[in-house]
């Protein structure tokens, strides 16, 4: 008499999730702007340059003074490299996509953001933060998604701290949000 197999309970689990994310990201597709390609399992895609109205290093030296710079619904596209951010960058715009132009998980095409306070504010609706490596070097967030914020995705992002004694604070916190979508992040440190 024959067996029958079964899948194995972890692997329907992950297929649920990523049903359930990409679920998520379809039916706020016109908040986010998002390719289901952008976020899968597989990795994060960076974008074509073609869908970057802000390039930095290009036009801004900063992050910070990319989104400064921007206006509301726009998407700013940073290129591998290493940023320190001195003074933490600060997503108040709607609909503002910040991207990676490099892939987190290959350390010659990785853009990593280096800062001692938050890393990475945000308080707007509709924002993207995709492909990075934020490394918290003192004592905050990592990525903080702040009271009010709604529609807002985190994704494909590496997150850590090089302070031991970390206490209190999170690799990404919500705050007071809705509907933020969190999906395919590593947190380390916390």
């Amino acid at each position: 008499m024959g067996m029958k197999r079964f899948l194995p309970l972890p692997l329907i689990i992950l297929v649920l999730i990523a049903i359930t994310a990409s679920t998520t990201i379809m039916n706020t597709a016109e908040r986010h702007v998002v390719s289901e390609q952008s976020l899968s399992l597989l990795g994060y895609v960076p974008p074509d340059e073609s869908e970057c109205d802000i390039v930095v290093p290009d036009d801004y030296p900063s992050i910070n003074m990319s989104v400064t710079a921007a206006q509301p619904g726009q998407t700013i596209c940073v290129r591998p490299g290493e940023y320190l951010e001195v003074n933490g960058t600060f997503i108040n715009k709607n609909g503002l996509r910040l991207l990676a132009l490099g892939r987190p998980e290959i350390p010659n095409e990785s853009v990593v953001i280096r800062r001692n306070g938050y890393s990475i504010r945000i308080q707007a609706s509709g924002v993207v933060v995709m492909g990075f490596i934020i490394i918290q070097e003192g004592s905050w967030h990592g990525i903080d998604v702040y009271a009010g914020s709604q529609n807002v995705m985190i994704a494909h992002n590496i997150v850590t701290t090089t302070n031991p004694n970390l206490t209190g604070y999170y690799g990404i916190r919500i705050y007071r949000s809705s509907n933020t979508v969190v999906a395919y992040n590593t947190i380390h440190g916390w």
